[in-house]
């Protein structure tokens, strides 16, 4: 936060303060700004091949991915010969986040609510998609996608995420045999006692 608190003292003054000039507009115009590029970048969703299949197409998204590109071309160090497509392969923004945050990176963990877009494939990864990489069965995706909307089966993966942590949880707590509420009456503590 305090990396944006800096840069936006850079930015003009009177542009902010306009009237109907969106939060993320801010945040878009100082994200660039920190990375050394113009305010017009368009260096993704510019380019001729760009499909964005699954992305709402909305100005916000759309700037989202131009500064997620601007940041990996900043730290990317290319292989001679390696293309775009090498400096995207693996690379994936959260469009449902705000730039400011930098949702950019590795896939990073399923949230309810979460649109993760991959550079490398241009496209949303859809909610059928996640629940395969979180290790449901094939059969389990096809029921899902016949049975509720893509949003839903996001929201799903969002929640299933934490259900390994709830599992170990719930085993160490009723099936642990060294608790002290499987001991015999007479050896149970006290509510009373003090140790």
């Amino acid at each position: 936060m305090l990396h944006l608190q800096v840069n936006l003292a850079k930015v003009e003054a009177h542009q902010l303060s306009k009237p109907g000039y969106a939060e993320w507009k801010k945040h878009t115009a100082v994200s660039l700004d920190s990375l050394k590029l113009p305010s017009g970048f368009k260096g993704w969703t510019g380019r001729p091949g760009f499909k964005g299949y699954g992305i709402p197409n909305t100005a916000r998204i759309h700037a989202l991915l131009d500064v997620g590109f601007g940041k990996r071309l900043s730290t990317y160090k290319a292989a001679p010969g390696g293309g775009i497509e090498a400096m995207v392969k693996g690379y994936w923004a959260d469009v449902s986040q705000s730039v400011g945050r930098f949702p950019f990176g590795g896939l990073g963990t399923f949230c309810r609510k979460s649109i993760k877009y991959s550079y490398e494939l241009d496209c949303v990864l859809t909610g059928a998609d996640a629940l395969g990489a979180l290790g449901f069965s094939h059969q389990d995706v096809r029921d899902a996608r016949n049975k509720f909307s893509d949003a839903d089966v996001r929201d799903l993966c969002g929640e299933a995420f934490s259900m390994p942590c709830i599992a170990m949880c719930m085993y160490l707590y009723y099936l642990n045999p060294h608790a002290p509420w499987w001991a015999p009456p007479e050896e149970q503590p006290s509510p009373h006692r003090i140790p």
